[in-house]
């Protein structure tokens, strides 16, 4: 595959994963008053309500673990994963041409000076010499730590945790027998905790937006995101508290 042909399919590779990122932390927003506020599961006490809410608890935790294990290590070759976007921005050959499309200059035009045109021109040159000293600073101090950071994360407790999840709970019968009656598995019947949904997530947010930033040279308004997602989150307990 030719550079060319690799940085638009890393291109394409991390919006997904960004929209996927997303998507699950709008899940995550839904599960943080279940892991926060017993008082949510109070509303139901003494009803059948209580095991709906807990099956809702335990599905989007599988979920949020599902979901992050596969835009974070998933290494398919056609996956949207960080896996396959931290091996693109190990290459060589990729990372010269991503640079390139980072460092270009800015184009800033220089006003006045309309009586001396070489004074203008010397000007702007300066402007977009020091525009690309600084691109090429951000890019090379940005790059490592991205991927220092995905390293750190693989290779943490959280990540092995997460990466079990499958093949312990997440595929695994959720209905078990707890004092002779039908009960939902907990994770921590596994070795997991119910922080670690939340904390894959926010672990992996820099890495995710970093190489956003580093192979788009484009960036979100997260906090604007974010917000969203818990404005939509709170509103939605709030009615069901209410009803």
């Amino acid at each position: 595959m030719s550079s060319k042909k690799q940085v638009e399919k890393m291109r394409f590779v991390i919006k997904e994963i960004v929209n996927n990122y997303f998507v699950t932390d709008q899940k995550l927003a839904l599960l943080k008053p279940l892991l926060d506020k017993e008082s949510i599961f109070s509303s139901w006490d003494g009803t059948p309500g209580v095991k709906a809410v807990a099956a809702m608890r335990l599905t989007l935790y599988m979920a949020i673990l599902s979901d992050m294990k596969s835009i974070l290590f998933d290494t398919g070759g056609k996956t949207a994963s960080m896996e396959n976007v931290i091996s693109a921005l190990e290459n060589k050959h990729f990372l010269n041409s991503i640079k390139n499309e980072y460092c270009k200059p800015i184009g800033v035009r220089v006003y006045g000076h309309d009586d001396d045109p070489e004074m203008k021109k010397l000007i702007e040159k300066q402007i977009h010499t020091q525009d690309i000293a600084k691109a090429e600073e951000h890019f090379t101090t940005l790059l490592p730590e991205t991927i220092e950071l995905f390293y750190s994360l693989k290779g943490s407790e959280l990540a092995e945790r997460v990466c079990d999840a499958r093949n312990k709970m997440i595929s695994h019968i959720e209905i078990t027998t707890r004092d002779g009656e039908r009960a939902l598995y907990n994770p921590t019947d596994f070795g997991l905790k119910w922080n670690d949904a939340r904390d894959i997530v926010e672990e992996s947010k820099d890495i995710i937006f970093n190489s956003n930033l580093l192979i788009n040279n484009s960036s979100y308004d997260l906090e604007d995101f974010l917000i969203g997602h818990k404005e939509a989150a709170r509103s939605f307990w709030s009615v069901v508290n209410n009803a």
